[in-house]
């Protein structure tokens, strides 16, 4: 079975997906520049496994062949587009997550829940930097609506897959209440209360964690109007897409006092194209109570060998002709 490889796996990969890839699979490498020298293996393609901002909607056209795209991680945004999502419906193309990150995420939301609560960040940086034993700081850190403890306060989930799932369940662990936006309500023991409406639920969170993928509806979904509606001191954390948040407006929340804090693993940049290097906002955070990261929230060894593993035990159910695992409804998403 003919397999487009399109991402670039790295020396540790390798050994990896030899391991736990099915033996059968005839790897395509997926050229950086022209398409040129796999055309004539791309209509007897009929796996994809990676981004597909690499591999478009062409190579998808021409792979007539093709019965599953399977991504890294958890991300589908680019198949959401109409285009792609026209074509993937007609053809009944199967799109699998490896929802491999989960794990990491959550226990980075909650670590950073902690961090800007507690001003964790700001206090180090006054007493390695200065010898400032911040007493100002520990005086002022529970400034705003939160006291600095997860105990008792409410998480609210924009988004509620895996990553929301496992996010969850850490937090209830913690003693918080916990409540999800979603298209659809779902059946959820770990859910105290779900809204469709964000209106409706901005106002009941004191930490909103954004999960959900970047779409039409969810693009500049928190901006100035929308933080309006969010708890005077709440916290927001973004670990989803870049466009997602207002950077401006988020700018102007945590100048005002209006938010307490704020933690961002990605950025409006990112979607921008080009190489990210830098200070990634045009807007100064400097001083602020807030955590940011270059998008590496799912970045642990245990995320890439669950990857891989996944990936490999869907190729086999592919070849086997059995049910697939971690399947995506392109049409109940956020």
């Amino acid at each position: 079975m003919k397999v487009l490889i399109a991402f670039d796996p790295s020396d540790e990969d390798k050994p990896l997906i030899e391991k736990v890839w099915p033996k059968e699979i005839q790897p395509v490498i997926l050229p950086k520049d022209s398409i040129e020298s796999i055309k004539e293996d791309i209509p007897e393609i009929e796996a994809i496994i990676g981004p597909m901002r690499g591999a478009g909607i062409d190579i998808i056209k021409a792979a007539k062949n093709l019965k599953l795209i399977h991504t890294l991680g958890h991300g589908v945004d680019a198949l959401l587009q109409p285009n792609f999502k026209e074509e993937l419906t007609r053809r009944d193309i199967k799109i699998c997550r490896s929802n491999s990150a989960g794990i990491a995420i959550a226990e980075f939301n909650i670590s950073n829940m902690i961090a800007i609560s507690r001003r964790n960040v700001n206090i180090h940086n006054a007493l390695v930097e200065k010898g400032d034993w911040a007493t100002k700081l520990k005086a002022n850190r529970s400034q705003g609506v939160l006291g600095g403890e997860l105990w008792e306060s409410t998480l609210g989930l924009i988004g509620y897959g895996n990553i929301g799932k496992e996010t969850a369940s850490r937090a209830k662990a913690l003693g918080m209440k916990v409540g999800a936006l979603v298209r659809t309500k779902k059946d959820d023991p770990l859910l105290d209360f779900q809204d469709t409406e964000l209106k409706s639920f901005l106002g009941k969170c004191d930490y909103v964690v954004i999960t959900a993928p970047l779409t039409d509806s969810t693009r500049n979904l928190i901006n100035a109007d929308s933080i309006k509606l969010m708890k005077d001191g709440a916290y927001l954390l973004n670990i989803s897409r870049g466009p997602i948040v207002n950077e401006g407006a988020l700018h102007a929340a945590l100048t005002s006092g209006k938010l307490s804090g704020a933690a961002l693993d990605v950025f409006e940049v990112e979607e921008q194209g080009g190489v990210m290097s830098g200070y990634p906002s045009k807007f100064d955070f400097k001083g602020q109570n807030v955590i940011f990261t270059p998008h590496l929230s799912g970045a642990t060894r245990e995320t890439r060998v669950r990857a891989m593993k996944v990936i490999g035990d869907n190729l086999q159910r592919l070849i086997d002709g059995s049910p697939l695992v971690n399947v995506v409804d392109l049409n109940d998403e956020f």
